[in-house]
């Protein structure tokens, strides 16, 4: 049985996007009722238990957001992350870079403890732990 292409073939019929239609078909609805001071919340809840809307409050909230308020919301793709360029010194700069290897740098520790307690820490031995 030889397969169909994909070119041919109807994509499925599925909910995707079904909940931004419906957010966008009630928008000004919402508009209102926020502007009349009810919160995000009671607005979902009533439109959500009449029927008029199926998705849940967080997309919900994120969509008031991005077509009430304006909001874009932040991707958390990489390429829209905000890009730092890096700063090359200039030429004759004391930052040249040179051939020898870096030397390694000296630290040197105190020669106490660096565990940190509370002032109020009682010492307690492991039979009354157990």
């Amino acid at each position: 049985m030889k397969k169909k292409p994909l070119s041919d073939i109807d994509p499925p019929q599925g909910k995707r996007g079904l909940g931004k239609t419906q957010f966008l078909a009630q928008q000004e609805e919402i508009k209102l009722a926020l502007d009349k001071g009810w919160s995000a919340k009671d607005i979902w809840q009533h439109l959500y238990d009449e029927g008029s809307i199926t998705i849940q409050y967080v997309l919900f909230s994120r969509y008031i957001k991005e077509f009430v308020k304006g909001v874009k919301p932040a991707s958390n793709h990489p390429s829209s992350a905000p890009q730092t360029e890096v700063q090359k010194p200039a030429p004759g700069d004391n930052q040249e870079q040179s051939n020898e290897p870096r030397k390694p740098i000296k630290v040197t520790t105190s020669k106490t403890s660096s565990t940190v307690r509370p002032r109020n820490a009682k010492d307690v031995n492991d039979d009354e732990i157990y």
